[in-house]
């Protein structure tokens, strides 16, 4: 039968849509709509209180009881209102049903946050703007933060409120994060490049209601720059620490160098702590130092600091900004989100000794490992197509570029010696105790090339006369096979090293491994790196080796990314720093400080860091476990590289591999070709629309934790940067939409294009706001997402708010009901006999209905409870009795067709219609 939902704000789930009639509502059947939920066909609309819908980011509505894959297809569906604002719309809107205003009305609102420190709500029924609060107060001196004022190129002209907000619907507030300044002197950049002034954040708390603030904003950080550019920090957030802008062994947060980028979130399961914490991310706003990466909580009651956390306190980076999407917040209360760059020590780089192993990537195997000196053989020097060699010490990144002063790069390009080519290189490195002389012939072209390093004291390097020998290689998100296929190695006229023939002589770490007589450094597998060293020291004060290697390319992909011959007395790194940067982070809100309980690094994070190929740039998603547990499993996260990370969440694996990884990139493509934005999930499918690509679909089996790495389906339109971000919507968990918004245009001033795909087949596209020109969106602004829900579509622009729906369920918009012909509900075959306004059940089969006499129409009759006080009024009737009243309505029944009913004159207003169409009787 028809039910009530309970909801946290009282007994009714939905109100009529007031702002489009003249008169006062009255209690008619359109008024019982909105509250009246079918059992067993869907729930009422949901409604939109953080980023992404839900707190593990998976992007999906799967409550959107209005729209389907044929609405969205049909010319019905297309722009229905344009509503002004001040300022760029980087937050994702939200919304909330059915909330009663101060003066006692109800209505459908959507909240949107601006670049320039204003948070509006608006009427979702006709777009009239309900409330604005500006946070700035030019009258005293108080603006936006000017962009050109702190040299910030990212967000422009002004920097105001950047993260999604956060409500907390037990008590209707709404928190987030504005940043003003207060310019002192001349207007501009006077001093090192920045604009004297008092650069302020700040978290508030209003009441969605009014907008007027719940309580006195907290202070997060307040940065004055004087006139001759020195800055002084004021701010609570203070880490114990020797990193970018520490002072006596303490790190503050630096409010002109920080942007608070992702979207707010509630933990609501905090051990030990009644109320919800708020917790705000922070990272750079333009990459200026002094930056790090802060996770920062505030009791929601008071807004005092509960607790903070710094991913780089003796280091630099680390930035939280994820493209905007939130922190994920597990049923537990830990909080997983990933860092863009920065400083890592967090893991030891591997044992000493014949057991040494440097980063992957960039880092050529050999990239951390102290007390050394390596000759590499690489083809990414200085980018993924050249080939080179080089003399590097100390286990410094081989393929750094401009590279540091403890390395050699040598440009190896005309020369006719390619390792691109696969073929068989043999090397000989001669060393007499100064002078070190490389030769590399191609065995099939015989094709030669020699260099000469001198002043070489190779002893001084590595720490002694005797240290270990051998070779590391790797691969980044490009495939390929490096071995090394035959080696000599030979001081003092005795042969030390005559091929690995016995392999029991030599170590094989990472990813090596002995195939026959060669050492298989890497294999088919990203990120990969591999050493193999000789067990026993040799002598080093000098030397002649000889060695084969190839490196094979897997597919069309370009090599990745070279070989090299390694001496080393390493004694490895003893102890792990708390350094996180590049790191998919699972932190615990312990109070003071979070800790972190458990984290991921990848094995190539060293590459990803010196060429600022971050990794957490779409956002991670945590997949709900599907085998019965209570707690979510699987974590996803994008690197701009374009490969995807897949990591068990309940042992995240610290450095090294993850579950799985593999690239979103077409073969062959350049790195950085990933994602910038959000991805999204739903009916284990993952979807990204990466940049310079199509989207696509990825299938997940939770069994083994893996997707399929080929997509299932993809799309036909290929975006440029920076990518396009995504949502889902599906009515009662099927029928789904993706619903792609290309900002491509962000900045040019050209509008957002919104895209709707059938998800269980991208290729069928079923909207384009780009095809009509009515249906433009406004001016794009890059990384936002829009939101699907009530049968509406929100998307944030410069200026602009963009809503979306179905045309014959909107209005005009002007306060009035849309006249609409009838709207025809099909009723069961069992129709009572029955006469007048009886009421008859409503079985949860669907409905049934009285059939009328005498020609005329029949009645359905339905009565629900009310809260008390409500007058009645139209054409209903509200009867009361002892502790609740009751009204009752009908539905006409054509008497021509008694398996058909007709809604009465009150219910063909659009947002009656929209209602019955939600609850799938129209």
């Amino acid at each position: 039968m028809f039910a009530l939902h309970k909801t946290a704000r009282g007994l009714w789930t939905r109100s009529a849509r007031a702002g489009r009639r003249a008169r006062r509502r009255a209690v008619t059947l359109e008024y019982l709509e909105d509250r009246v939920v079918l059992t067993g066909n869907g729930g009422p609309p949901v409604d939109v209180l953080s980023y992404h819908y839900d707190p593990l980011q998976n992007g999906a509505n799967t409550q959107e009881n209005i729209l389907t894959p044929q609405d969205v297809a049909s010319s019905d569906f297309g722009k229905v209102a344009s509503v002004a604002v001040d300022g760029q719309i980087y937050a994702q809107p939200l919304f909330v049903q059915n909330l009663k205003l101060a003066p006692g009305d109800r209505a459908d609102v959507a909240f949107v946050a601006t670049e320039t420190d204003k948070v509006y709500a608006i009427n979702a029924d006709n777009g009239s703007i309900l409330w604005m609060r500006d946070y700035a107060d030019p009258a005293a001196g108080i603006i936006p933060i000017r962009s050109a004022d702190l040299g910030i190129s990212t967000i422009s002209p002004s920097v105001g409120i950047t993260g999604t907000p956060v409500i907390d619907p037990s008590t209707n507030t709404m928190y987030f994060v504005t940043s003003l300044e207060q310019p002192i002197g001349s207007a501009g950049p006077d001093a090192g490049g920045y604009a004297a002034g008092i650069y302020t954040m700040q978290l508030h708390a209003v009441d969605i209601t009014t907008g007027q603030d719940v309580l006195p904003p907290a202070m997060i950080g307040q940065t004055t720059i004087d006139t001759s550019g020195k800055q002084t920090y004021s701010t609570p957030l203070v880490v114990a620490g020797t990193g970018s802008a520490s002072e006596y062994g303490e790190v503050p947060f630096t409010s002109s160098t920080m942007l608070q980028r992702p979207g707010l979130v509630l933990d609501t399961n905090v051990p030990g702590h009644k109320a919800p914490i708020v917790f705000a991310a922070f990272g750079s706003s333009h990459d200026a130092e002094p930056y790090h990466g802060w996770l920062v909580g505030w009791d929601t009651q008071t807004l005092q600091l509960y607790s903070l956390y710094n991913t780089t306190p003796n280091g630099y980076g680390g930035s939280l900004w994820q493209a905007g999407v939130a922190p994920v917040v597990l049923p537990n209360g830990n909080i997983v989100m990933t860092t863009g760059n920065g400083a890592f020590d967090a893991a030891t780089s591997g044992p000493p000794g014949p057991s040494a192993l440097g980063f992957a990537d960039f880092g050529l195997g050999y990239a951390g490992i102290d007390h050394s000196a390596a000759v590499t053989f690489s083809t990414v020097i200085p980018n993924p197509v050249a080939d080179a060699t080089g003399l590097f010490y100390n286990g410094v990144v081989p393929t750094d570029q401009p590279l540091p002063q403890n390395g050699t790069y040598v440009d190896m390009s005309g020369s006719g010696v390619a390792f691109s080519s696969a073929h068989t290189m043999q090397a000989t490195l001669s060393y007499d105790g100064s002078t070190l002389t490389e030769t590399i012939l191609d065995t099939t072209t015989n094709a030669t090339f020699t260099h000469t390093y001198q002043n070489v004291d190779l002893p001084a390097q590595v720490g002694g006369g005797s240290a270990y020998v051998g070779f590391s290689a790797s691969t980044d998100a490009r495939l390929s096979t490096n071995e090394v296929t035959g080696w000599t190695y030979s001081s003092g006229g005795s042969t030390l090293v005559n091929g690995f023939a016995d392999t029991s002589e030599f170590t094989a770490n990472g990813t090596a491994q002995f195939t026959g007589q060669a050492a298989q450094l890497t294999g088919p597998t990203i990120d990969a790196a591999g050493s193999v060293f000789f067990n026993n020291l040799v002598p080093v004060g000098s030397f002649q080796t000889t060695f084969t290697f190839q490196m094979i390319p897997h597919g069309t992909n370009i090599i990745g990314d070279g070989i090299s011959f390694i001496i080393q007395k390493s004694q490895g790194q003893q102890q792990p720093g708390v350094d996180y940067g590049d790191t998919m982070l699972q932190l615990s809100p312990t109070p003071g400080t979070s800790t972190v309980a458990d984290f991921f690094t990848s094995a190539g994070q060293q590459g990803l860091e010196i060429k600022d190929l971050d990794f957490g740039t779409a956002g991670t998603i945590v997949i709900p476990s599907q085998n019965g547990a209570n707690k979510p499993q699987t974590a996803v996260e994008l690197a701009k590289t374009g490969e995807l990370f897949v990591v068990n969440v309940d042992n995240m694996g610290h450095f090294g591999q993850p579950i799985q990884q593999f690239s979103i990139n077409a073969p062959g493509a350049p790195l950085q070709l990933g994602a910038w934005s959000a991805m999204a999930f739903y009916n284990n499918t993952l979807y990204i629309h990466g940049a310079f690509n199509v989207i696509k679909a990825y299938q997940f089996d939770p069994t083994t934790q893996t997707f399929n790495p080929n997509p299932i389906s993809v799309g036909n339109t290929v975006v440029i940067y920076p990518s396009d971000s995504l949502t889902v919507s599906a009515k009662n968990g099927k029928n789904g939409i993706v619903w792609d918004l290309e900002t491509d245009k962000s900045g040019r001033g050209g509008p957002a294009i919104l895209r709707a795909y059938d998800a269980s087949n991208l290729g069928n596209l079923l909207y384009s706001s780009a095809n009509l020109p009515s249906d433009a969106a406004g001016p794009a602004v890059k990384f936002t997402v829009p939101i699907v829900v009530d049968g509406m579509v929100f998307v944030g622009g410069n200026g602009v708010l963009t809503i979306y729906g179905l045309k014959s369920l909107w209005g005009s918009g002007d306060g009035s009901s849309q006249p609409a012909a009838a709207v025809v509900v099909q009723l069961p075959p069992a129709v009572a006999s029955a006469s007048g306004s009886t009421a008859v059940p409503v079985p949860a089969a669907g409905l049934a209905a009285t059939s009328g006499s005498g020609g005329a129409p029949g009645l359905l009759g339905i009565t629900t409870e009310l809260p008390p006080g409500l007058a009645s009024a139209g054409g209903s009737t509200i009867g009361s009795a002892a502790g609740a009243d009751q009204v009752s309505t009908s539905i006409g029944i054509l008497p021509t067709a008694p398996n058909q009913a007709i809604l009465d004159e009150p219910s063909q207003s659009p947002f009656a219609r929209r209602r019955w169409s939600g609850l799938g009787l129209a």
